[in-house]
């Protein structure tokens, strides 16, 4: 079967997956984006053979590995998904500002948020409900700038067992709070999960704390079984009755930057109230927050 009917067939397989349900609305590959023909291919193996003078490196049909869907891709700079990198790398350059001694992080993006936080010389540790296997005991890891490494801690992010009250000066959760208790992850349904994170995270954090959370915002509560949920920013901020919202920002399309509702300047709190107006009554717009307890 031809590679291109087989594009073909995908992209339609794909669409009506959408539709039914049966494929995540998160999944962002465009399969707008042609793939590389025949055609292409061989004007570029001519060129190649055109301008080639080391021997070395010379065309071979045994050795051919041909990449067809790369030549028209359309990401800036092999960024996959804008959103989720630009809501990763805010969050971390917050806790690189505040600079903890440690960290400690649930559910958000290894490869994206916590990889940010390594070369920061912090002590990471990991929260999660499955084991995790401590692969981090490596110099990799912990011998960067003098100091940090990342360890794992089995704990129900709902309870935090394990953890004293009190005793944490900076937790995350960048993007994961939403599907907690969906089964997503494997973990048990619990539909209050969400609610008692936030409370065990308010439990655990020291005075003074900082809790930087990543969450889908819109103008009402609502569910999208089992992917998440969309929370109205009151929701968030009257659960968590003894923290403070000291920074608010959000993310719009695939922007490369982050749009500000509070903010401080020159030790103020600063209320953009139009872009405070404009995300609360958004369907969905992903929220970037920093709380702090009272």
């Amino acid at each position: 079967m031809p590679w291109w009917l087989v594009k073909q067939i995908r992209r339609a397989v794909r669409k009506i997956a959408r539709k039914v349900g049966a494929v995540s609305p998160y999944d962002f590959y465009d399969w707008r984006v042609p793939w590389a023909s025949k055609k292409d291919i061989q004007q570029d193996r001519e060129r190649y053979n055109a301008l080639n003078t080391d021997g070395r490196f010379v065309i071979d049909s045994k050795n051919e590995y041909i990449v067809r869907d790369l030549k028209y891709i359309n990401t800036e700079h092999g960024i996959s998904y804008i959103p989720t990198y630009v809501r990763d790398l805010w969050g971390a350059k917050q806790v690189y500002k505040h600079k903890p001694s440690s960290h400690y992080d649930c559910g958000s993006s290894f490869c994206g948020f916590t990889t940010l936080l390594i070369p920061m010389g912090i002590n990471i540790v990991l929260i999660d409900i499955r084991d995790l296997t401590d692969r981090f005991n490596t110099s990799l890891f912990k011998d960067i700038w003098g100091g940090g490494g990342v360890s794992c801690l089995k704990s129900d992010i709902t309870t935090l067992h394990g953890i004293e009250e009190n005793s944490i000066e900076s937790f995350s959760i960048m993007g994961a709070l939403d599907g907690f208790g969906l089964g997503m992850y494997g973990e048990p349904i619990n539909p209050d999960a969400w609610r008692l994170a936030l409370l065990s995270v308010q439990r655990a954090l020291k005075n003074g704390g900082r809790f930087y959370l990543a969450a889908q915002i819109g103008k009402q509560d609502k569910l999208r079984f089992n992917a998440g949920r969309i929370f109205r920013l009151n929701t968030i901020c009257n659960t968590l009755k003894e923290m403070s919202l000291n920074e608010l920002h959000f993310l719009k399309g695939h922007d490369l930057d982050t749009y500000p509702c509070i903010y401080q300047k020159d030790g103020k709190t600063i209320t953009d109230d139009s872009n405070l107006h404009f995300l609360c009554n958004q369907d969905s717009a992903t929220a970037l927050m920093i709380f702090q307890k009272l």
